[in-house]
């Protein structure tokens, strides 16, 4: 179990990989997870709302790895 995020573009022709009951317009079988649904939400709107203090904070922890690894 879990879940993820895919943006489709407008135009785009994406078929099926499962079958089964029609959600998503067509494209997925099963049922959404409400709490997971809930989770990658607010993970969404927190990377979002803090992409740059994020961006800063994960480039500084790459250049801490990599010098350490050197």
């Amino acid at each position: 179990k879990g879940i993820g995020a895919l943006y489709i573009r407008e135009g785009t022709v994406v078929s099926r990989i499962a079958h089964g009951a029609g959600h998503e317009m067509g494209k997925r079988p099963g049922t959404e997870s409400a709490l997971l649904t809930a989770g990658i939400s607010f993970a969404i709107e927190e990377a979002t709302t803090n992409i740059k203090k994020n961006s800063a904070h994960m480039k500084a922890m790459r250049d801490l790895l990599l010098s350490r690894l050197q």
